[in-house]
C-alpha cells in the first residue's frame, strides 16, 4: 500500500496543505474516545521512504478504518506516490469503503463500494459499477489491527476483490493480489509489526514505527 508544492484550483491552499485539511477532516469523522492509531515506515532497501498511518474508531456496532500513506520512490525518475483508503463496517460487515492513489499529484488508480444493505454497487475504475453481492467481514484495513487468525481469504479495497491468504507459519500471513503482486504481513502477539510488499520491479517494507 502507498501514499509538489503547487496551488489547488481553489487559489486559497497549496494542494499538500488542501491535502492535510482534508485528510484531517476524515480523521475527524472518525475519532470518538475507543479511537487507535499506529504508524509504519515505508523501507526501500533499508533506508526510509515514506509512511503509513492507520486510524480505527470503534462506536457501538460501527467500526471505521482510515489509512493513509506518502511516499517517494525513485525509479527511473522521482515518483511521489499518496493513497488514502477508508472503510465502514455495520454490524460486523462492510458496508463502504473509498480508495485513493494519486502519482505525483494526480489520480492514478481509485475504487469505491457505496450502496444500501440490500444494493451495494462496486466502482473500479475505469470499468461501470457493477453489483457487489458478498458479504464482507474482512477487508486490507482491519489487517492494521488484528490478526487474521482462521481466515482463507481477504476483500482488497483497492480492488473490491476477494484475495487468498495462505498462513506462512506463526503469525504470518501472505496476501496474493490478482495481479499476482504479494503483501507478507507479519504479527507478534496479534500485532501487526510489519508489511513485506514484493512487487515486479520494487520490494518495500512497512515497519511498524
Amino acid at each position: 500500500m502507498f501514499h509538489s508544492q503547487s496551488f489547488s484550483t481553489t487559489g486559497l491552499l497549496p494542494k499538500g496543505q488542501l491535502r492535510n485539511v482534508i485528510t484531517g477532516l476524515l480523521f475527524c469523522t472518525i475519532v470518538d474516545a475507543t479511537a487507535q492509531e499506529v504508524r509504519f515506515t515505508v523501507l526501500k532497501g533499508g533506508d526510509p521512504v515514506g509512511s503509513i498511518r492507520a486510524a480505527r474508531s470503534i462506536s457501538g456496532e460501527h467500526t471505521s478504518y482510515l489509512i493513509t500513506s506518502s511516499s517517494v520512490l525513485w525509479m527511473i525518475w522521482k515518483q511521489e506516490v499518496e493513497t488514502s483508503m477508508t472503510a465502514n463496517f455495520a454490524d460486523g460487515y462492510l458496508a463502504s469503503c473509498n480508495y485513493k492513489l494519486l502519482l505525483n499529484g494526480k489520480m492514478r488508480d481509485s475504487s469505491r463500494l457505496s450502496g444500501s444493505s440490500s444494493e451495494k454497487w462496486a466502482y473500479v475504475h475505469p470499468d461501470p459499477p457493477v453489483p457487489y453481492r458478498s458479504i464482507t467481514q474482512w477487508t486490507t484495513s482491519r489487517l492494521y489491527f488484528e490478526e487474521p487468525i482462521g481466515k482463507a481469504s481477504i476483500m482488497v479495497e483497492s480492488v473490491l476483490r476477494d484475495c487468498p491468504l495462505r498462513h506462512l507459519g506463526p503469525g504470518i500471513y501472505e496476501l496474493t493480489l490478482p495481479n499476482k503482486d504479494r503483501n507478507r504481513y507479519i504479527y507478534k502477539g496479534g500485532r501487526l509489526m510489519e508489511v513485506q510488499a514484493e512487487r515486479l520491479l520494487i520490494s518495500l517494507v512497512f515497519r511498524r514505527a
